[in-house]
């Protein structure tokens, strides 16, 4: 993973002065990454996103809070990147603060395909609401979810919304409890969908599975 050219493209793409310092942790056997400009929030970033996978937690507290961050690799990148950017099979940084969180899009057909379908989603609160969009850029902004302690009940419940809006015949395609989250009112969302056709059998198996 070529951290530099993956990084340094989101920040041309943002603007702004490259002049504020992330630390970066790679980890090549997933193929993931997540850059940070402060080791406490990255932590706080961190615990929830993996409160479901123990070996995930001890993994990343281990780099971030034992002080081995000191020997990350470090890069210069524009200060609207937010807090902590993190790639994996999309690339997303958050701003912890004003809430916001930018995707990067690999392509125009990616960027679009995304959008609309994000789009259709946010307006039967199942994803994050889109804040602004920059075709040019092939970027755009969401709204900041959060963890909680939501009920199974809940989750099938607002997913069989989904369902019901395609008659059964697509499916999330990564529905996992990591993938579960909640508004700032409280609604029950869902991030990182991968719509394909299958039977809702298939997310709940997977769901199921995703609960260490």
């Amino acid at each position: 993973m070529n951290y530099q050219e993956i990084l340094g493209g989101i920040s041309e793409r943002v603007g702004g002065k490259e002049n504020c310092t992330y630390y970066v942790l790679i980890r090549k056997k997933h193929n993931r990454l997540i850059a940070f400009r402060d080791r406490k929030k990255a932590i706080e970033f961190i615990e929830p996103k993996f409160r479901h996978s123990f070996l995930k937690r001890v993994y990343y507290y281990f780099f971030l809070d034992k002080g081995y961050f000191l020997n990350c690799k470090k890069i210069q990148l524009s200060s609207k990147l937010g807090d902590v950017i993190y790639v994996a099979n999309q690339i997303k940084s958050f701003d912890l603060d004003k809430e916001e969180v930018y995707v990067f899009e690999k392509n125009k057909n990616n960027f679009d395909l995304r959008i609309d379908l994000q789009k259709e989603l946010s307006k039967n609160k199942l994803a994050p609401g889109i804040l602004e969009e920059n075709p040019d850029k092939l970027y755009y902004k969401e709204e900041l979810l959060y963890d909680g302690d939501i009920s199974f009940a809940k989750i099938l419940l607002k997913i069989k919304i989904f369902y019901d809006l395609v008659d059964n015949q697509y499916i999330h395609g990564d529905l996992c409890m990591d993938h579960v989250k909640v508004d700032k009112k409280g609604n029950v969302r869902f991030i990182d969908w991968e719509v394909k056709s299958g039977t809702p059998k298939e997310d709940l198996d997977k769901l199921i599975r995703s609960i260490k």
